[in-house]
């Protein structure tokens, strides 16, 4: 019973993952914030579902936040 527990608790993560995924790549296109696709490409996830905690992480290039919120003044290139 625990197995089927986590193969569903893992379909239902990868499912609300890859609807975050696919948002922000549609906000990327929408706001023209594409220039290499290497940010839009790039995203992924991971997910590990243990038994009492489960961990999903989404996996993007660390640039992201420049793309989401601009570069501040000071702050140095990646």
């Amino acid at each position: 019973m625990e197995g089927l527990l986590k193969e569903k608790l893992d379909v239902i993560l990868s499912d609300f993952a890859q609807r975050v995924i696919d948002e922000y790549r549609t906000r990327l296109t929408n706001e023209d914030a594409i220039a290499s696709k290497r940010l839009y490409s790039g995203l992924d996830y991971k997910i590990k579902v243990k038994s009492d905690k489960a961990d999903v992480r989404l996996q993007l290039w660390d640039y992201w936040k420049y793309v989401d919120y601009g570069r501040q003044k000071g702050e140095d290139r990646q």
